[in-house]
């Protein structure tokens, strides 16, 4: 009986010894569609900063591209906020008044 409907419906096409789908009324294909493409990996910078504390992490996401434009306040800023942060997270006290940034114009290192 079960042979007799897989011959009606044409499954041995390829003769009596292999089992061939047949196609569909619709002629799309049975196969089962592709599995979607797999999501984008984070950056790789995503990887480094997640190994690092929180607080050097988010000095280090305040740091600005490569080609935008730093004034030589905000450097002083963010040197300070470093610093005062350094000293919390590794227990070297508070900074002195000498140890803040210079006020001269050039470059702070």
């Amino acid at each position: 009986m079960l042979q007799r409907s897989a011959e009606l419906a044409s499954f041995f096409r390829q003769g009596r010894d292999r089992l061939v789908q047949p196609p569909t009324a619709d002629g799309a294909s049975s196969t089962p569609p592709p599995p979607p493409p797999p999501e984008d990996p984070p950056p790789a910078d995503t990887d480094f900063l997640s190994q690092l504390h929180p607080i050097i992490a988010g000095l280090v996401r305040m740091l600005p591209h490569e080609d935008d434009k730093w004034s030589p306040e905000d450097q002083k800023a963010w040197l300070t906020v470093a610093k005062v942060n350094f000293a919390f997270l590794y227990g070297a006290g508070s900074p002195s008044a000498e140890d803040n940034v210079q006020d001269d114009e050039g470059p702070p290192f």
